[in-house]
């Protein structure tokens, strides 16, 4: 559990701090790859690689590319209207070339382009999320570049938060009967850790590593409740049937899932971008995804709190000392 301070009505500051300058550098990477599209199956690759495919363009898309590859800083302000006016093209034209990348929509596009070119600057340490130690590593590089490997993930997933969606998703978890959670293997465990700091400040939380109860949660679900979903690759079979079984249940949506187009979070009704530079097979462990899925969730609960901000400390206090005398007759370490 990541732990950080926090105090009533200054919700965002303290993430917003860890972090002066915000840096984009993640992969910007699609699950939905397929032959439809005219991207190969299987294989992850960022809008940058995507747009050095010039067959899949028309020659006004392929216009708006070559445009926006020498002058990328033109998507900072820019509007559909006046990049199309710009590159000579249309504002159908804009729309075509992001629905083709895989982009859910204009700011989306921005947002994965900007962050790509940020990548290929190399303006961060090149840590391979995949394989970010060797054979032969000293304890010192080890320990070193997990660090460094965290610290990159708290970095770049403060870089995609969009405060107007945080409070939405923070409003409905908080006002919420019922809040279900559902992910599979890494994420299971961490919603367990989620699961457990809402139950303390009273929340009604459930989740269950069995999949034949959580498909009955799903199928027997109400508006009353709220479902948070985890999936690195937003195409995970058993998380897509919980999320179909939720649309019919009519119960809200809020997915956290990586930045590209994928089927869970065109099912949600609110999709938290997390960090998305590991290979689906290829890799040592989850350090990085996993980091950036546990921040999100610590900024979750810290919205939920503040809510209540003096009724939840009263109550955290109060139950943990009912909850913890058992432990030990040794006197509790003086606090500050």
């Amino acid at each position: 559990m990541i732990r950080y301070s926090f105090r009533q009505g200054t919700f965002f500051e303290p993430f917003i701090q860890l972090s002066s300058t915000p840096i984009f550098i993640f992969m910007a990477i699609s699950a939905t790859m397929n032959k439809r599209k005219g991207f190969e199956k299987g294989v992850f690759m960022d809008i940058l690689g995507k747009m050095k495919q010039p067959h899949f363009f028309s020659n006004s898309e392929q216009a708006v590319i070559d445009y926006i590859s020498k002058q990328p800083d033109i998507l900072k302000k820019a509007t559909v209207k006046e990049l199309a006016n710009t590159t000579y093209t249309s504002a159908s034209t804009i729309v075509r070339l992001y629905q083709k990348l895989d982009c859910q929509n204009y700011s989306d596009f921005k947002l994965q382009f900007l962050s790509a070119v940020e990548n290929r600057k190399g303006t961060l340490t090149s840590i391979d999320a995949n394989f970010p130690f060797h054979k032969g590593d000293s304890f010192s590089d080890l320990s070193k570049n997990i660090g460094i490997l965290s610290c990159d993930a708290i970095n770049e997933t403060l870089s995609l938060i969009d405060e107007t969606i945080y409070q939405k998703a923070i409003d409905i978890l908080h006002n919420a009967d019922h809040i279900d959670l559902y992910g599979v293997g890494t994420n299971q465990s961490l919603a367990f850790d989620f699961k457990m700091n809402l139950m303390r400040i009273g929340k009604n939380v459930n989740v269950s590593h069995d999949h034949q109860q959580l498909t009955i949660s799903a199928a027997y679900s109400t508006p009353g409740h709220v479902a948070l979903i985890m999936s690195y690759t937003g195409e995970t079979h058993e998380t897509i049937e919980y999320c179909r079984l939720l649309k019919k249940s009519k119960t809200p949506m809020i997915c956290i899932t990586n930045i590209g187009n994928n089927t869970i979070s065109d099912l949600c009704d609110i999709s938290l971008k997390i960090v998305s530079k590991e290979r689906m097979f290829s890799k040592i462990g989850m350090f990085s995804s996993k980091m950036s899925i546990m921040l999100i969730l610590d900024i979750l609960y810290s919205g939920i709190f503040v809510k209540n901000y003096d009724d939840n400390i009263t109550l955290l206090f109060n139950k943990r000392k009912i909850t913890t005398n058992f432990r030990s007759n040794v006197p509790p370490l003086l606090e500050d």
